[in-house]
């Protein structure tokens, strides 16, 4: 099941981004968005925050400007995001960091797999709302406008303020039902379903017990091998850092490698056809 990319004022990233221009079956990319969108869309997004955090005072709570949605460096060759990557783009990172995990031991220094703001993607958010009482967290919920229906008491919530102002999104309610028919379109999409099993069927020809290959599912598939909890879970070997972290560094490349060369037709898909998906879900729930 995918799990809903929650960006910075609890509003899905893929509603900003599709906010953009970004559309499921919109004109084809190679390599991702363009540097200057994704400059652009930050600076929007800036702005989106500063003016939450405005109403959230004027409302009598306290709310911090974060964009916690923002892609790392380490999206460039993990996970989905990788997919709106070129496999030439992808390759030359995987091959020396394989997917980030025993890296961080290896390179302790390196931002590609240690950056030193990570602990900043944590939204602080959700730590002032988990610290009100119920009562609080209702009235926060209601100001924010995340409590149900924004606007049905009267007045817009200050999420659906700021995206009207920012990003001309009038409905958080209907933008959040087109992300979720975009979803099923892909996934229902005959070519990347036949895509996705092609993707699974390579896998499995190189000796990974997946059992499913759905879209959505199948491009994490081989990155949740490798973290150190769900190594466990599905009975692999962990491939983490225990032991020598080069040694756990080697077997992860080649993981990485297999999951590269086997993801051709369904990864060509995403990022000429359905870009927008990616920021719709990352990784699995």
């Amino acid at each position: 099941m995918r799990r809903v990319l929650i960006a910075a004022g609890l509003v899905p990233a893929g509603l900003l981004l599709g906010a953009c221009g970004t559309t499921s079956d919109g004109p084809a990319a190679t390599d991702g968005p363009p540097a200057a969108v994704q400059d652009d869309f930050a600076a929007q997004q800036r702005k989106a925050e500063n003016m939450i955090a405005d109403c959230m005072k004027q409302k009598g709570f306290r709310y911090v400007p974060s964009t916690t949605s923002t892609v790392s460096r380490v999206d460039q060759y993990i996970g989905p995001p990788s997919l709106l990557q070129a496999d030439d783009v992808v390759r030359p990172l995987r091959q020396k960091y394989g997917f980030g995990v025993a890296a961080k031991e290896v390179y302790p220094n390196d931002p590609l797999v240690n950056e030193p703001n990570a602990s900043a993607r944590e939204n602080p958010n959700n730590k002032i709302r988990e610290d009100l009482d119920e009562a609080q967290r209702q009235a926060y919920d209601k100001a924010m406008g995340t409590g149900g229906k924004p606007g049905v008491a009267g007045t817009p919530g200050c999420v659906e303020q700021a995206s009207k102002a920012v990003f001309g999104i009038t409905d958080i309610n209907r933008a959040e039902a087109d992300a979720e028919r975009a979803w099923e379109k892909f996934g229902s999409d005959p070519a990347v379903v036949a895509a996705a099993q092609k993707y699974a069927d390579c896998l499995r020809s190189k000796g990974y017990r997946i059992s499913r290959g759905e879209p959505g599912e199948v491009e994490t598939f081989v990155l949740e091998q490798v973290r150190p909890a769900s190594a466990v879970a599905v009975g692999e070997e962990d491939t983490s850092t225990a032991g020598d972290p080069r040694t756990a560094l080697k077997a992860e490349i080649g993981k990485a490698l297999d999951d590269l060369d086997c993801r051709g037709p369904y990864a060509d898909i995403v990022r000429t056809r359905y870009p927008s998906i990616v920021h719709l879900s990352r990784g699995q729930g």
